[in-house]
């Protein structure tokens, strides 16, 4: 508590710690014993209450505040937040983080760290390379997490993900941060070697960069599913930039900013993809430019229309009624990562279909929510679908603390089971892609037809089609 102290026994409220950094010095966890350090509601800071930054993160450790609006760490411009290097099991949950400045303003994580954070607020952090996360070489999870900068301009990106990290942002917004241009080029920054970076109900709203002012992808594969993507502004490369070898899939996602350009294909390098179904993109097909370098994959029930978003002051995207986004996104939603509530909180799914964008209109007499996904499984369609010598499986692990207990199949058309991968043998860990080569599990090449491979976890399964030619 800020009116604890550190000679205390930090056991109870009463012999309360005054410092973060101390509680994490003193306390002791493993798998079998993990613990919890409670923060009060107050206000953490070097010049208030002595707390020190950058905090560490620690295996088995949960650092739970009293809301975040509640429990305040600041900073104060002297150094980043958290720096959080090759630590697994460790949980954040209702805090806010604010002016953290350094390299990295508010969290940086590498080193295969896969920590967890919920119902957290990263405001107005700054940094000469990143401004609030950073991930590097990890597998963290984003949950409802606002990040968010109110100054007029900041030196860098908001998020950061490289070399190979992987990290899931569920319900989340990002929203304000405005590059100068003469330290950064980009807005919300997803950029990185062979990332595979997941959105999923989020909001990414008024970002600037003269480069890219939503997203800048670099190498692997970024999924954004059900999201809004509005206002970001002033930008030569489009609101998302593809650059080498740099793969998107939208799905059930609004695309609406001030650039004639949404997406935006590096015309040098290797060459890139975008596959988009059931979006509303301003400009239709015309707003990807794919500059002779790449595949531009048009699905179904893609629309161009005014989204007529609820607007006001605060302006508020969620949607009207007669919105053409009501209803309007993909009918089948197996396997999409779909939480059980949109951004505002609310059910996810009404009227038997899920609307495009982060949030679901509410209306009147409509039945009871469609809950026939599943929560704990979420696969995606295989790449590239057809194949002739490899495809990737992607899928996240959303119960990471049972990782071991999923598997999966591949069977062929009579239902004979081809190849098995397990979360016990193949280190499954938060999210993960399985690179099938067409061969069984002696090592043979199959024959080319149809296949079909199935997660499973409990009694629950999905289960996607890919065709195998030679």
């Amino acid at each position: 508590k800020p009116d604890g102290d550190n000679s205390n026994t930090g056991l109870n409220w009463d012999t309360a710690y005054r410092n973060i950094y101390y509680a994490l010095i003193m306390i002791k966890s493993d798998s079998l014993h993990p613990n919890t350090i409670n923060v009060a509601e107050g206000f953490y800071s070097p010049s208030t209450t002595g707390e020190f930054f950058a905090l560490g993160g620690k295996e088995y450790i949960s650092i739970i505040g009293a809301g975040k609006n509640e429990t305040i760490l600041d900073a104060e411009q002297t150094s980043k937040l958290f720096t959080i290097k090759g630590v697994s099991n460790f949980f954040l949950q209702e805090l806010r983080l604010q002016h953290g400045y350094s390299s990295i303003g508010g969290i940086s994580m590498s080193s295969n760290s896969s920590p967890h954070f919920k119902d957290i607020c990263l405001i107005d952090n700054n940094g000469d390379f990143v401004s609030h996360v950073n991930c590097y070489q990890n597998n963290s999870i984003f949950e409802n997490v606002i990040i968010k900068t109110n100054y007029e301009q900041v030196n860098a990106k908001a998020v950061e993900c490289g070399n190979q990290s992987n990290p899931v942002f569920i319900n989340c917004t990002i929203e304000g941060n405005k590059t100068n241009p003469q330290y950064g080029h980009f807005g919300a920054n997803v950029n990185g070697n062979l990332c595979y970076p997941v959105f999923i109900n989020c909001n990414i709203i008024d970002n600037y960069g003269d480069i890219a002012s939503g997203i800048r992808q670099g190498g692997g594969h970024i999924y954004l599913i059900n999201c809004t993507i509005c206002d970001n502004d002033h930008c030569s490369q489009g609101t998302i930039s593809l650059v080498f070898d740099a793969h998107i899939t939208l799905i059930n996602t609004i695309l609406r900013n001030e650039p004639a350009t949404e997406i935006w294909f590096h015309p040098s390098y290797d060459p890139n993809s975008a596959t988009l179904e059931y979006c509303n993109i301003e400009g239709g097909s015309l707003a990807v430019a794919i500059n002779n370098n790449g595949t531009l994959n048009w699905g179904e029930g893609n629309i161009d229309e005014d989204p007529m978003f609820v607007g006001g002051d605060p302006f508020s995207y969620e949607l009207l009624p007669g919105s053409p986004c009501i209803d309007a996104g993909n009918p089948d939603t197996t396997g999409l990562n779909l939480p059980e509530l949109d951004l505002a909180g609310k059910p996810r799914i009404y009227n038997g279909r899920i609307d495009i964008g982060a949030y679901e209109w509410q209306g009147q007499g409509i039945d009871e929510p469609d809950t026939s996904f599943i929560n704990k499984l979420y696969l995606f369609q295989n790449t590239p679908n057809p194949f002739k010598d490899k495809t990737e499986i992607l899928f996240i692990t959303a119960d990471y603390e049972r990782v071991k207990d999923y598997t999966l199949s591949i069977y062929n058309v009579k239902g004979q089971l081809v190849r098995k991968y397990s979360g016990r043998n193949h280190n499954f860990w938060v999210k993960t892609d399985i690179v099938w080569d067409g061969t069984d599990e002696d090592g043979n090449k199959v024959s080319p037809g149809v296949y079909f491979y199935k997660l499973i976890y409990g009694d629950n399964s999905v289960t996607k089609k890919m065709i195998l030619v030679r």
